[in-house]
């Protein structure tokens, strides 16, 4: 059966649309399940800096690797079966990782295997959704979508600190691996009824889908993965240094900190919402994206700062997680319009890796950078000088390039 062109959601792809913010959530609260006890593992466990942020460039290396992969599996089994076998991965490298104690063996392992389950999640899930929404919603939904991301990092940045103290740092592990394999099942539940409609359509042939070398040479498309790289490389580095900042040199409590992020986390869901429905509403994502991670530039005040109070630390991150969430969106948007339809799945994928590959960048030298300078001043100066590049540079010169593609 051909798919035909979607001038609708219906309730059934509502509900479908609801299991794959359930399903990224979960994925992202196992992902950030990290950051919050980076200290936690410093002090207790005597893990260095290094080793604290190596827990998240190695994710990201299984996330990159895996993304590359992820549009060919989504083209070949549907998207549905790719993020039920993202969940479970999820599930299971969560559960393994507080019953292990070997940091260079199964707990790198366990994060690999995380980013191979976000990646079977996240660049499917975003094929998932516009395959669900007519052309004119496309960035409100993976807005929408992403809104899910927020949710997850939001419960784990709020609940992981606070079962640590209730008990010890395996239990958050032990609770949120469980809940993701309940999530898998619901997931499971709630898109039968659109499997047919996100499947991929029986009319587009193994001879007529766009290969990976054609979306290679597309250069709109290698610069929009250049935008992704930096876009990703700023985010990553706010989202996984500013919580040991809270705790070291702002020297905020526990429970200030998960009130600090929960609320800079949540807000990333409007963020998010409102960035596709502007980028929908004006034809120009990258202007959106330029003006959310413009306020990253906000960082500079925190490395600035030799003492800050809590309500000046909470705004600035606000501002900065709010921007940067939000700034994403449009971005992941874009490969599935600067392609052929038939390479949507491929695309995105291939985007995801080039926009994790920043990611690991950043993690890999923020803690680096802390290890070697023994504070936050310098990582934080070096993303806002990132931040200034993309503005400057990547971004319009990525503009221009869609422009002429047009």
């Amino acid at each position: 059966m051909t798919n035909k062109k979607v001038t609708q959601l219906g309730p059934s792809g509502i509900q479908a649309f609801l299991g794959a913010f359930l399903a990224i959530g979960l994925v992202y609260v196992a992902v950030f399940l990290v950051p919050p006890l980076i200290t936690v593992f410093v002090e207790e466990l005597g893990f260095s800096y290094t080793q604290a942020g190596a827990l998240m460039s190695v994710y990201l290396g299984g996330y990159a690797a895996a993304s590359f992969v992820s549009g060919q599996l989504t083209d070949r089994y549907g998207p549905i079966k790719v993020m039920a076998a993202g969940l479970l991965i999820a599930s299971a490298a969560t559960l393994i990782f507080p019953f292990v104690d070997s940091w260079i063996g199964w707990w790198l392992i366990a994060r690999i295997g995380i980013g191979v389950a976000t990646a079977f999640v996240y660049a499917p899930g975003i094929v998932f959704v516009t395959r669900l929404l007519p052309d004119r919603l496309i960035s409100t939904g993976v807005g929408i979508y992403f809104s899910g991301l927020s949710a997850g990092v939001t419960v784990a940045f709020v609940s992981t600190p606070l079962i640590e103290n209730a008990a010890n740092w395996r239990l958050p592990f032990i609770v949120f691996g469980i809940t993701i394999a309940v999530g898998c099942v619901l997931f499971l539940i709630t898109s039968r009824p659109v499997k047919e409609r996100v499947s991929r359509r029986e009319n587009i042939t193994d001879r007529s889908t766009t290969q990976v070398r054609e979306i290679l040479k597309n250069k709109p498309f290698l610069n929009v993965c250049a935008a992704l790289f930096f876009s990703m490389f700023i985010a990553y580095g706010v989202f996984t240094w500013i919580p040991p900042f809270l705790d070291e040199s702002a020297g905020f409590s526990a429970g200030r900190i998960s009130l600090a992020l929960g609320i800079a986390v949540a807000l990333g869901m409007p963020a998010t919402v409102i960035a596709g429905w502007v980028s929908d509403r004006t034809g120009r994502p990258l202007t959106v994206a330029g003006c959310g991670f413009g306020m990253v530039a906000t960082l500079i005040v925190l490395a600035a700062a030799d003492q800050i109070s809590f309500g000046l630390a909470m705004i600035m991150t606000i501002i900065a997680s709010f921007g940067a969430t939000g700034g994403l969106v449009p971005l992941f948007a874009l490969p599935s319009m600067v392609l052929k339809p038939d390479a949507a799945a491929k695309a995105t994928g291939i985007a995801t890796s080039a926009a994790m590959s920043g990611a690991i960048v950043s993690t890999f030298l923020g803690g680096w950078l802390v290890g070697a300078t023994d504070g936050y001043t310098i990582p934080f100066i070096v993303y806002v000088a990132i931040t200034g590049i993309a503005l400057s540079i990547v971004f319009p010169f990525t503009h221009l390039s869609l422009r002429k593609n047009s």
